[in-house]
């Protein structure tokens, strides 16, 4: 028999973790954070340090921004409470 031995190397890195807080006027806006559903505002979550996209949505307005933890711990977004239409005539 052939013995064969197989070495792993793992090095190991310390993620730093920022906790920031997303917030609406009105409340309930969906969250997605790097494209992923996360809850709804207000909401407080903790991520890797660094830059991330937050999107929120709410009565089919969506609005998103980057962030960067170090710079941002909160945000707030101020949606439209409703829908605006206008008829041409």
């Amino acid at each position: 028999k052939e013995n064969l031995n197989n070495t792993l190397d793992i090095t190991l890195v310390k993620v730093n973790r920022e906790k920031i807080s997303i917030y609406s006027n009105p409340s309930g806006a969906r969250v997605k954070l790097d494209g992923v559903d996360v809850g709804y505002t207000p909401l407080t979550k903790t991520v890797s340090e660094g830059k991330h996209w937050v999107y929120v949505e709410k009565n089919e307005q969506k609005y998103g921004m980057e962030i960067n933890t170090e710079i941002h711990n909160s945000i707030h977004f101020d949606l439209p409470t409703r829908k605006v239409t206008r008829s041409l005539q």
